[in-house]
């Protein structure tokens, strides 16, 4: 066998390596380097741009009126955006200037820009154009760089493969083939120039937005979004786990549209789903046609089509991406043999519960109920020392490798004065129509709000028949009837748990009914609340979801030459390909779809769109902070004191202030209140007072009295949050050095025997 320096194969890929390397080096370099910015003033509004992305600045005078709107057009010689994608360019009356932007993407376009008022053909004689300043980006290098990128990812693998030997027989081809085809399967939706907006799509499109505007903010990591609320700023990122979304916020910063960002974030989701199911079946199944299977119906069940295009949810479907991680590594603990090997088996379910911890709350509380139960119906296991010290393990890791994101979560929540914790704060907890967890979802007689709601699919019949089949031919060994048993029940609860059999409604206000001030009283209230932050009972069946695949795999798999048993394993195939197609081509067709390019930040009344206001801070007569203050007022409130020389931009305000000699004084900023604000002198650099202006819940600062200096209020977190930051980030890398030195024992061992 020869040496890798002697293999002419390797020998050229590392050569192709080396060249790719190289051009990404030159494009990082260049897109530092080369920048342009061109003005238009003394009446001219026309030039000609090659593809790219473009910042436009217009900067004008204009006429106060209530009764005429003013957009900028950037548009072709025919007048028409087409070629241009672009957002609403709303010019503001009581503003001297607009920043907006706009790509190119022909090879090279003459265009215009005009002020007009709406539906008018003529320039706006309510604005005066002073001048217009286009900048260029960037962003034709990162175009460059995704395909120089994802063609040094195939040479890092063929090297890989080179190295390691692999062998490359049809059978591994097939599998590739079929994994591949469910990648692109699961992102038929994202295949058009619209974007299906589902429940939450809008709110997770302002929050990819507040991300990248955060970070344009000096916000790292970024914990409060700039953009919602009319600029005055949501703390999404403290309160649900955001780290994977950094994904898509990063494709924004480097000049893509954000519904270019966002599918391409669906798409990273689908892939990893795919692969990372795939490994987690092989694991428990030992067998790779078998996991491609298995991978394929979970990539492609009905219930991830719910989350990824109907509803839209970003933390949910990101939580079940980690969600086999945790199954597969807990099926692990519990079937192996009692002995201090159990204790090394941690890292697998960690790994999940990090990546559901840091992408969903909600999720993460549903997934540990569901291990709770775990642990209960195989308590004769769990309580044995080594495995109860490795579940130990999983728990204690968990929370130092999420403190970055758990501490901040728990001290905002536990301390603030928070809309979710207030009475007065209701979800309508309604389970789905038992009938619909078996249902194929057609799209017909549905609203585009439902053409999908949730459920296992109508393979579970098959699944049930087969169950039966298999149980008459007495298929199933001992271990085999116990792995059933286990994944039934907690199949079973998920099920009973999504559905409309129980009274959710009626069960909570039964609970919250309690008068009395005791334990009792309370306690009821306690267990009120946490279904209530559930939301949707429905949720239950992402766990439901993937126990089903796991139900699934031992029936159809028990008998390995069984050709009923083929031959159902067959039409589960089809019918889940088939089902995830079909209402692709449904939701493309009758779904609520919309181009979204870019968010104006003059649109404010997009930027409320924050669902149910779940971490709005409350005022002192706990209620949410009135919209229309929000919407209009962009001043500062001032009590004993004077400003001067203000200036805000996204998080960050710069003010001069000035009180008296008699007594302190109190700015209010138009900034919700949040912990981690910081009001900074910038002469001296002492901290001034920030806290919670309760008539109103913003931002407020205390000023001594007799000052008269520059002041600059941001978000920069608290240093406890940063060192939280410091320990996970040690965590990690402790647990990639601590698996990289496992695999390296394990493979010596495969050696030597």
């Amino acid at each position: 066998m020869r040496r890798l320096h002697e293999d002419k194969v390797y020998k050229g890929l590392l050569i192709s390596l080396c060249v790719e390397v190289v051009i990404f080096a030159m494009l990082i370099v260049a897109s530092f380097l080369i920048k342009k910015t061109y003005v238009l003033a003394d009446g001219d509004n026309t030039l000609s741009l090659p593809f790219g992305h473009y910042f436009v600045t217009c900067r004008y005078d204009s006429e106060k009126t209530d009764d005429t709107v003013n957009y900028l057009y950037i548009q072709n010689n025919d007048k028409t955006t087409q070629g241009i994608p672009q957002t609403d360019n709303y010019l503001r009356d009581d503003q001297n200037s607009y920043t907006g932007e706009f790509w190119i993407y022909s090879i090279k376009k003459d265009i215009n820009f005009s002020v007009r008022e709406i539906t008018q053909k003529e320039e706006s004689s309510l604005v005066d154009v002073h001048r217009y300043e286009i900048r260029t980006t960037p962003f034709v290098y990162f175009v460059i760089m995704l395909p120089v990128l994802m063609l040094m990812a195939v040479t890092l693998w063929g090297m890989y493969i080179r190295c390691r030997r692999i062998a490359i027989t049809k059978e591994s081809i097939a599998r590739t083939g079929v994994l591949i085809g469910t990648m692109l399967v699961s992102c038929i939706p994202l295949f058009f120039d619209k974007l299906i907006i589902g429940h939450d799509t809008i709110i997770q499109l302002l929050r990819l937005e507040g991300i990248k505007d955060g970070y344009l903010a000096g916000q790292l990591p970024v914990k409060v979004e700039p953009t919602f609320c009319g600029g005055y700023g949501y703390a999404f990122s403290i309160f649900y786990g955001s780290l994977f979304y950094n994904i898509p916020a990063l494709f924004r910063l480097m000049g893509f549209s954000i519904q270019f960002s966002y599918k391409i974030y669906v798409a990273l989701i689908n892939i990893a789903t795919v692969l990372i199911s795939y490994y987690s079946f092989f694991v428990m199944l030992k067998n790779k046609k078998n996991a491609v299977i298995a991978s394929v119906l979970y990539s492609l069940s009905v219930y991830r089509f719910y989350d990824l295009y109907q509803r839209g949810a970003v933390g949910e479907y990101t939580a079940m991406t980690f969600l086999p991680l945790i199954a597969v590594g807990l099926w692990k603990i519990y079937i192996s043999p009692d002995d201090k090997n159990l204790r090394k088996m941690w890292v697998m379910p960690v790994i999940g519960f990090w990546g559901v911890i840091q992408s969903h709350v909600l999720s993460t509380e549903i997934y540990g109920a569901f291990t709770l139960l775990l642990c209960l119906i195989m308590f004769k296991k769990t309580f044995k020392k080594d495995r109860f010290i490795v579940l130990l393990k999983i728990v204690l890791i968990s929370a130092v490798l999420n403190a970055n994101y758990l501490l901040p979560f728990l001290e905002c929540f536990m301390l603030d004065n928070l809309y979710i914790k207030h009475d007065s704060y209701v979800e309508v907890l309604i389970g789905m129509p038992i009938t619909h967890i078996f249902k194929f979802y057609t799209g017909k007689s549905s609203s585009s709000y439902y053409i999908v709601d949730g459920g296992l699919g109508c393979t579970s019949i098959i699944v049930i028949i087969m169950l039966v089949y298999a149980g008459v031919k007495k298929y199933f060994s001992e271990d085999s009837r116990r792995k059933l048993w286990i994944t039934g029940i907690i199949l079973l609860v998920s099920v009973i748990l999504a559905s409309s059999i129980i009274p959710w409604m009626k069960m909570t206000n039964f609970l919250d009914a309690g008068t009395s001030s005791g334990t009792a009283s309370k306690l009821m209230h306690a267990v009120s609340r946490v279904f209530k932050t559930v939301q949707f009972p429905v949720r239950y069946v992402t766990v439901g979801a993937f126990v089903f695949i796991m139900f699934t795999c031992i029936v159809i798999f028990c008998k390995k030459n069984d050709k009923v048993l083929k031959a159902a394993t067959g039409l589960i195939f089809a019918i889940t390909v088939v089902q995830f197609v079909w209402l692709s081509a449904v939701m493309m067709k009758n779904g609520n779809l919309d181009t979204r390019y870019a968010i104006s930040p003059t649109d404010k009344d997009f930027t409320f769109n924050l669902g149910g206001f779940e971490y709005m801070p409350l005022r002192d007569d706990d209620g949410i902070p009135y919209m229309n203050m929000l919407m209009e007022n962009e001043e500062c409130q001032t009590t004993n004191a004077e400003i001067s020389n203000y200036s805000k931009y996204l998080t960050n305000i710069n003010v001069h202030i000035k009180t008296g000699a008699a007594s302190t004084g109190m700015v209010e900023f138009p900034l919700l209140y949040y912990r981690g604000y910081k009001a900074v002198d910038v002469n001296t650099g002492e901290e001034l007072l920030v806290y919670n202006s309760t008539s109103s819940a913003r931002l407020a600062v205390i000023v001594p009295a007799d000052y008269d200096s520059d002041v600059k209020v941001y978000y920069a977190g608290k240093t406890t949050w940063h060192i939280a930051e410091v320990v996970s980030a040690m965590m990690m890398v402790f647990i990639i050095l601590y698996s990289a030195y496992l695999a390296m024992k394990n493979r010596r061992t495969t050696v030597s025997d």
